[in-house]
């Protein structure tokens, strides 16, 4: 008996346009998709850009703050009445506008104008000293703030070192070191890490 002939199928041009349009349509929108994904995600890394940027501001801020008490610097006030006071017209008002009116007909003297500031902030703004112990707890958080953020290590080791430098103690000392190897520690971690990092680049030299 002779084998039964197999009937192939044909593919009718209908059939094979069809399927063309749906591989094209399937494409389309994955390319969409890709690039949608793309967009979103770069999109989302700069908004975590910039959301890490204005916590590293908050940061800071607060750090200077702190840091102002760990000088022993307290808060600045204006004392309004005496300002009020000194400002009335008087010999004192009249020599300012006098060294003013110099400073608009001829070369600037900033040295006179930085006298003139000084002057009127001596006499009228009020800083307050904090109390030692107030003091002793900002240098402690100074140096656990410059530990834990890189960002702030470097600034809390040099302001440490100034201090230490009008009131040695062990204790500064010891901080101070260990910022120091907190720094060289950062220094040290992996290439794609440590980049991003200041203290990559401040000691690479």
């Amino acid at each position: 008996m002779s084998p039964k002939s197999v009937e192939v199928p044909q593919v009718t041009p209908t059939i094979t346009a069809a399927v063309i349009a749906a591989t094209a349509a399937i494409t389309s929108a994955f390319v969409a998709a890709c690039v949608q994904y793309i967009a979103k995600a770069r999109e989302e890394k700069r908004l975590a850009t910039v959301s890490r940027v204005e916590a590293d501001t908050r940061v800071a801020d607060s750090f200077t703050t702190i840091m102002s008490r760990a000088h022993a610097r307290g808060e600045s006030v204006l004392d309004d009445a005496l300002a009020s006071a000194l400002y009335a017209d008087g010999p004192l008002i009249e020599r300012i506008r006098q060294a003013l009116a110099a400073q608009v007909v001829a070369e600037i003297d900033y040295e006179v104008l930085n006298r003139i500031d000084r002057v009127l902030e001596g006499v009228t703004v009020r800083t307050f000293a904090v109390g030692f112990a107030e003091q002793k707890a900002a240098i402690q958080v100074v140096a656990a703030l410059g530990l834990q953020h890189p960002l702030l290590t470097r600034a809390a080791w040099y302001a440490l070192q100034e201090i230490n430098q009008f009131a040695a103690s062990p204790e500064h000392e010891r901080l101070v070191k260990a910022l120091k190897d907190r720094e060289l520690h950062d220094a040290r971690r992996p290439r794609l890490r440590r980049k991003q990092r200041a203290s990559y680049w401040l000691t690479r030299s």
